[in-house]
């Protein structure tokens, strides 16, 4: 699995994080290698008295694009002819790094604090951990407080930020943060594209895939608009939007806030729309029927880009792997939920 080169397309965004010890070792074996968005650890540099370096490197990642520190991780040598490619998992002991020195650690020494990154920790069956942090592209400048300076990621190390550059990125704060939420519903087939609950429908269990805008910033989206690409491998009925990235053939999506689909019982109506996106609110933009269930996800991500107002473009990728799943059952309980007076 190489790591997407996010210069070739629109569709670059941050790296998929490897989430089990399997799928590290695949990564260290394909040599993905370092790169604006990725960053390899060895174990020592979860030293004690490297606090302010931890804090210097996720702040240097969320200043620029965004992307993952991976702690447990060695490269090859910088006389090898294969620096920034990895060589070898290197343990980290968590029974004294724990995930949760690490949390603090990160927030301790990160001034603002970086909203929504995860530590996910990949424990390795002969013992030990390897800990992958996600960072998201921060909305402002993020400062290594020990230090008093801002970093961003360069040539693949972390280095200090000129004053213009320390501006810009603070400007981000001023224009509106829109995401994209994917969720995945598990429903047989209907009359209807939305299955809450599906009324006729035939013995195929397949899996519903809906797409929405979510506003995660502090303002008011008034236009936005987005790209998908999604593997054509996954999509019960391609429609003809096909295109080919990367040597594979995907579906393209296009999604205009101003034109959310309005569901009825046999296909989708426009229905104009001329309300903002406001601060922390989302709505729901389309639903597309995948494959049934008993086939598997592809491993090809889905490939998206978001565009609103002013803001600097944003794009990012999410594996099947990453998307919540709901059961028929869950489905019931949230239908449930609804249905119950306030």
């Amino acid at each position: 699995m190489k790591q997407p080169d996010s210069s070739t397309n629109e569709f670059g965004g941050l790296p998929a994080h490897p989430r089990t010890e399997e799928e590290l070792r695949q990564w260290i074996t394909n040599g993905v290698e370092e790169s604006l968005t990725l960053d390899y650890k060895a174990k020592g540099a979860l030293a004690k008295e490297k606090r302010g370096e931890i804090a210097k490197d996720v702040s240097a990642m969320a200043n620029s694009a965004g992307g993952v520190v991976i702690f447990g991780v060695c490269e090859y040598p910088k006389d090898s002819g294969k620096q920034h490619l990895p060589e070898k998992i290197d343990p980290i002991d968590d029974s004294q790094f724990t995930k949760e020195w690490l949390e603090h650690v990160i927030a301790g020494g990160v001034r603002p604090r970086i909203p929504d990154l995860l530590v996910h920790p990949i424990r390795l069956a002969g013992g030990g951990a390897v800990y992958v942090v996600v960072v998201p592209q921060g909305s402002t400048a993020h400062q290594a407080a020990e230090r008093k300076l801002y970093f961003r990621r360069y040539n693949f190390e972390a280095v200090a930020m000129e004053d213009h550059e320390i501006r810009d990125v603070m400007q981000r704060v001023r224009h509106p943060q829109v995401r994209l939420t994917f969720d995945i519903n598990v429903a047989k087939a209907a009359r209807s594209p939305d299955p809450f609950p599906p009324r006729q429908s035939d013995e195929t269990v397949y899996r519903w895939l809906h797409i929405g805008f979510l506003n995660t910033g502090d303002k008011s989206a008034h236009h936005v608009r987005a790209k998908l690409c999604i593997p054509i491998s996954a999509v019960d009925q391609p429609q003809p939007q096909v295109v080919e990235l990367r040597g594979e053939l995907f579906q393209s999506i296009d999604l205009d806030m101003a034109w959310p689909a309005t569901n009825t019982h046999y296909f989708s109506v426009p229905n104009k729309n001329t309300d903002p996106l406001l601060p922390r609110l989302g709505i729901k933009m389309r639903t597309v029927r995948l494959k049934p269930v008993e086939n598997t996800f592809p491993e090809l991500p889905i490939f998206y880009a978001v565009y609103a107002d002013e803001a600097p473009l944003f794009r990012g990728q999410v594996a099947f792997a990453e998307i919540r799943q709901r059961t028929p059952s869950e489905m019931d309980r949230v239908i449930q939920k609804k249905d119950e007076p306030p």
